[in-house]
């Protein structure tokens, strides 16, 4: 009878440091397996823990009433047949009406609480097993292979069957397995069974929590220990082990979590970088663009002036091939008209022939001219492609970069008025044009339009009111440049007739190249 009473207290002993195993996980704790089910909300938590699993349907979480207890239980042990538990003995009333001193409730609880550990506790090696009833693949069988591979390191222990732990050596192996800083298992003596079980049941129980009362190191050595009592230590060894590795996962998460934060300070010491580099790119864009805008002008006033040039050119070959033609003509008139003229022909001819090589000098040096103008050309033409891609690299560099704008709109109306005064004036006395522009005005109309929509739609009109007037003022700038050309062009052609004017004598004046419609005129007169 003692050791029946003996038998029953490890019993329950065992499986409240089993069950708190799993409510701890829960933020919840028992202090006896008899009546710590009664209200069924502890047995809803323990069995939600256990089986990984929730219990969908509503339950009373704060039971008051007798029949709202029953209530949890019922839905407790419906929850397990649906899960496929089986040989279930005990019913909601006998959990709701469980007493300590109640030999019958004592029994049921515990036969309750041995069904729950051979159908639903998992070993890693059978997960898909759980809650099945295969003779081959037995609770017990897979908590011996569990113990098993866990061992497999060890030379001098083979499990076999349970007679494997009588000379306490695989305990002291669980125990070094869970922590190697509790004992050297190949530095100490391991020839006294006895002594190896004592060990480790009293380093289980002190280290691990693990109640020794479970085992008698007695009957453990001389073979007489039961199985169950066996089996049950092992699921709290196992349970132990568990509970382990979900806090070593739990710290290694940590670790990781503080290495994302260090990455991610890493990644906004970049982003600041990037930032000040996408500034410095857009201040070269800036300087880029006004420089290649230079650029196009003087290419346009090249090509311009090439084409005026060429035209030039080809005009006044023309005429130097239609005047050489002219004067062979008069040559020949002359030496046919008459003898007595040889000489004067002779002369007449001396001067042609010289005029002729002038003229064939003047046909070279336009040719080299025409050769110089269009290297300068070609280069300007590679200068302008090779700003042109430069541009475009800079342009594609930027439009992967966010595009946000970081001035506000009362410095974007500042700097709009400090432009007008600085830019808008002088090009207006530089282009000779009259600018009657109301400052004051500008800023009450375009303060009306911009108010009425949001800050960024507002910064975007303003960029595009700046880029319209820089449009017009390079515009100005052009057409400004054109006339100057112009007015340079006739002052010279007038500089160049004057000294001719002045330098040739009247008698070359026959001979003299057509530069006007009034000079071809007034040749053709004298021809005649």
């Amino acid at each position: 009878m003692k050791r029946k009473k003996k038998w029953i207290a490890v019993q329950k002993k065992a499986f409240l440091h089993w069950i708190n195993t799993y409510l701890s996980r829960a933020d919840k704790h028992i202090d006896d397996i008899i009546e710590g089910f009664s209200d069924g909300v502890n047995l809803i938590a323990f069995i939600e823990q256990l089986t990984r699993k929730e219990v969908n349907q509503k339950y009373t979480k704060n039971p008051r009433l007798k029949v709202h207890k029953i209530t949890n239980c019922f839905l407790a042990l419906k929850f397990l047949q649906d899960l496929g538990v089986k040989k279930l003995t005990i019913s909601a009333e006998d959990i709701v009406d469980a007493n300590e001193n109640n030999e019958t409730s004592v029994n049921l609880m515990l036969g309750f609480c041995w069904g729950l550990l051979r159908q639903l506790q998992i070993t890693p090696e059978f997960e898909e097993s759980a809650g099945s009833e295969n003779k081959e693949n037995t609770f017990e069988m897979r908590m011996l292979d569990w113990c098993k591979n866990t061992l497999s390191s060890y030379e001098d222990i083979v499990i076999q069957n349970w007679d494997s732990f009588q000379d306490g050596k695989a305990l002291l192996a669980l125990v070094e397995q869970f922590d190697s800083t509790l004992l050297n298992y190949r530095g100490i003596d391991k020839s006294d069974p006895m002594k190896n079980a004592k060990h480790a049941l009293q380093l289980a129980e002190e280290k691990i929590k693990i109640p020794s009362e479970l085992i008698d190191p007695e009957e453990l050595v001389s073979g007489q220990i039961s199985d169950k009592n066996l089996v049950l230590y092992l699921t709290l060894f196992y349970n132990a082990f568990s509970d382990k590795n979900s806090l070593t996962s739990r710290e290694s998460l940590i670790r990781r979590l503080h290495q994302l934060e260090e990455q991610i300070e890493v990644v906004l010491g970049e982003k600041e970088g990037l930032e000040y580099k996408k500034t410095s790119l857009e201040d070269k864009k800036a300087k880029l663009t006004n420089e290649l805008d230079i650029i196009t002008t003087e290419r346009d006033e090249i090509l311009n002036w090439k084409g005026t040039t060429l035209e030039e050119i080809e005009r006044e070959r023309k005429s130097l091939q239609e005047r050489i033609l002219e004067l062979e003509e008069n040559l020949n008139m002359l030496q046919s008209a008459s003898s007595d003229s040889t000489s004067r022909l002779q002369q007449i001819n001396d001067k042609v022939k010289n005029e002729r090589d002038e003229l064939v000098k003047n046909r070279e040096r336009l040719k080299n001219e025409k050769e110089e103008v269009g290297e300068k050309l070609s280069s300007l033409n590679k200068n302008y492609g090779s700003e042109k891609k430069e541009r475009e690299k800079l342009e594609e560099q930027l439009a992967k970069q966010q595009s946000e704008t970081g001035a506000n709109l009362a410095s974007l109306r500042k700097k709009l008025n400090q432009y007008v005064n600085d830019s808008l004036y002088p090009w207006s006395v530089f282009l000779d044009i009259k600018i009657d522009f109301d400052l004051e005005e500008f800023h009450r109309e375009k303060l009306n339009e911009i108010e009425p929509i949001d800050y960024m739609s507002q910064i975007k009109k303003l960029e595009e009111e700046i880029l319209a007037e820089n449009n017009r003022l390079n515009e100005l700038q052009g057409e400004r440049a054109k006339e100057t050309s112009r007015t340079e062009d006739l002052e010279s052609d007038q500089e160049s007739s004057k000294k001719e004017k002045e330098t040739k004598p009247k008698e070359h004046k026959e001979h003299k190249k057509p530069t006007t419609t009034t000079d071809k005129k007034k040749r053709k007169k004298n021809n005649n």
